[in-house]
């Protein structure tokens, strides 16, 4: 049969922790990423012309984008990918709402029944070392709290405090209840080792930094 990979490799792999080329950088990465940017621009392109997407493809979208983990500060082509994911799983959120507003409201649709699915990854992204992937998911978690605003699922900003403080707020239970289990059951070391590829793994490290950075150190108590 014909072989469905590329080069000998799976075009859009989603198990997370695989290092497919230890030796060198993965000449499939920055093909991947042009992949994903497309698929972006294609799903702003079909919200804003209010096409009808089948309710698979933003889905699929979302897990392409959480296949991509951790901060790649000293690979070009992988900060590159770790930003272009973020874009893409914004883009995707932003088809999943617009499907639930076109088809009527629903439990099991638009973006809420996802927000801790891609809370976690994208709060790892933001404390990362690396400032392009932290400014994009930094952009993306802004936009997801802009969406469940407009569902009224989340409260608007006060003064003084930014949507990404907001969000986490209102996910507060979730976050410290995730963070308190993870600093009982796994290490505090960086998630991406040298030569490990795209898919870094979990970083509770950079997970505390972004939460702490945005809500502050009042949290801390909560996570002993």
């Amino acid at each position: 049969p014909p072989d469905a990979t590329v080069g000998g490799r799976e075009p859009f792999p989603l198990q997370r922790g695989r290092a497919e080329n230890k030796a060198g950088p993965d000449p499939a990465v920055p093909r991947r990423s042009a992949a994903m940017y497309l698929m972006a621009i294609w799903l702003e392109t079909a919200c804003r012309e209010e096409w009808e997407l089948p309710s698979w493809v933003p889905h699929h979208c979302v897990n392409l984008a959480l296949a991509s983990r951790g901060g790649h500060v000293d690979d070009a082509a992988l900060a590159l990918h770790d930003v272009v994911a973020s874009h893409l799983l914004l883009a995707a959120l932003k088809a999943l709402q617009g499907q639930r507003l076109a088809g009527g409201a629903s439990d099991e649709s638009g973006v809420h029944p996802l927000v801790k699915d891609v809370l976690i990854p994208l709060l790892e992204r933001l404390g990362s070392s690396s400032f392009a992937g932290s400014t994009a998911a930094h952009a993306a978690l802004c936009g997801l709290h802009d969406l469940l605003l407009r569902d009224g699922l989340c409260k608007a900003a006060a003064d003084g405090v930014s949507p990404v403080q907001a969000l986490l707020t209102e996910y507060a239970d979730y976050l410290v209840g995730d963070i308190c289990f993870r600093l009982k059951f796994e290490p505090l070391t960086p998630a991406l080792a040298p030569g490990a590829g795209m898919d870094g793994g979990r970083d509770v490290g950079a997970l505390l930094v972004a939460v702490v950075q945005n809500v502050g150190l009042d949290m801390v108590p909560f996570f002993g």
